[in-house]
């Protein structure tokens, strides 16, 4: 079954957000899932969990990834200075997507990411680059950061943003 890490190249872009919400979908469409917490610190993923789990649905969260099941799939919540945890695990199958804040676009850090996943992955970058925190009210606030998004990621590796 895939695995999907879900990182972003500093706190506070929504990375836990996506995870959870990911985690959630695939759950919703029967699917097995198992979430894994490599934040810095761990903990934030279960609290999100918590808060989301009223009805049927539940997901669990391990810390452990020696206890990985590939017979379902894996969601994993990754804080990048804990990228040693998972290099082999990134390098094969799987999906790599990365949050990054729209408003306050900081592209040298997204290009240093992609270079450190590069290096993880052999050659193979992010998959997936998601905007978030746009502000839908003042489109012309998010021009600068979608711009630079566009000049350095193809088009096809950038998500639709994901507005607050």
């Amino acid at each position: 079954m895939p695995l999907i890490v879900v990182t972003s190249p500093k706190a506070g872009t929504g990375r836990t957000s996506l995870a959870v919400n990911l985690g959630f979908g695939l759950l919703m469409e029967g699917r097995p899932v198992q979430m894994y917490d490599l934040g810095l610190p761990p903990g934030d993923l279960a609290d999100w969990i918590a808060l989301a789990s009223r009805g049927p649905q539940r997901l669990s969260v391990q810390n452990d990834l020696d206890r990985m099941d590939r017979g379902q799939w894996n969601v994993i919540d990754l804080d990048w200075r804990r990228r040693e945890s998972v290099g082999g695990l990134i390098a094969g199958d799987g999906c790599l997507l990365a949050t990054t804040r729209l408003k306050d676009l900081d592209i040298q850090e997204l290009l240093e990411l992609e270079a450190g996943v590069k290096s993880l992955r052999g050659g193979r970058g992010i998959d997936l680059v998601v905007p978030t925190m746009v502000n839908s009210h003042h489109w012309a606030e998010n021009e600068p950061g979608m711009l630079s998004l566009f000049e350095h990621f193809e088009e096809e590796r950038i998500a639709d943003p994901l507005p607050f």
